[in-house]
């Protein structure tokens, strides 16, 4: 609802996850119990999911009439990447390496696997748009 915001702190020496009214003021609300980061909301709101090392977390709220927390479950235990620059983890912009649909009811992850499939080079193709138009071209004088 725009009225809630949650956020991973590191202020008790170990990550964990917050819920405080926005813009303010208000209290905070830890949700996690033991540890957490990544926090997303669920698109309807009724759901906070995190990760606490390698376990899903998933937490049911309620914004109205005052903010409702339910007990931390978890979800499922695997390994899955985390971010380049997960919440409270390298400093700077924080982004996650999940997301969560529309309807709440599924989530996307990437597992983690073995170091010899992560791409070794990058290509990186200048004026794709005209090669793109060169080879739309070549492909329309083909027949197969």
């Amino acid at each position: 609802d725009g009225k809630w915001l949650v956020y991973c702190s590191m202020e008790s020496g170990k990550a964990e996850i917050f819920v405080q009214p926005w813009p303010g003021p208000g209290a905070k609300i830890q949700i996690s119990s033991e540890g957490g980061m990544d926090p997303v909301w669920r698109p309807d709101g009724k759901e906070i999911f995190y990760r606490s090392g390698t376990k899903m977390m998933a937490v049911a709220v309620s914004t109205q009439p005052s903010f409702q927390a339910g007990r931390p479950h978890v979800l499922w235990e695997g390994d899955y990447m985390f971010g380049p620059s997960s919440s409270c983890g390298i400093k700077g912009t924080t982004t996650t390496s999940y997301d969560v649909s529309p309807d709440g009811q599924r989530l996307l992850m990437v597992r983690e696997t073995d170091q010899k499939m992560y791409a070794t080079k990058i290509v990186v193709v200048l004026n794709w748009v005209e090669e793109l138009k060169r080879k739309m071209a070549d492909a329309g004088g083909k027949k197969d």
